[in-house]
């Protein structure tokens, strides 16, 4: 669904924790990704600022492009 959205121009936002899949086992990330959730929609819906993680994520060729690097 995220590539779909882009392609309309939508405002997307990929979540992507290391050695977890679709469904996120450990609690710290769970918790982390319930966080973000609220934050995506407070912004997204309520117009709340934005936190910097949406306006300031690491785009995804980039996050592979260092990877490669390390």
């Amino acid at each position: 669904f995220y590539n779909a959205a882009r392609r309309l121009d939508k405002e997307v936002v990929l979540l992507s924790y290391p050695g977890e899949g679709h469904h996120l086992g450990r609690e710290a990330n769970q918790i982390d990704f319930q966080i973000r959730m609220k934050e995506w929609f407070d912004h997204y819906v309520k117009e709340v600022p934005p936190a910097d993680w949406i306006t300031e994520g690491i785009p995804y060729l980039d996050k592979q492009y260092n990877k490669a690097q390390d």
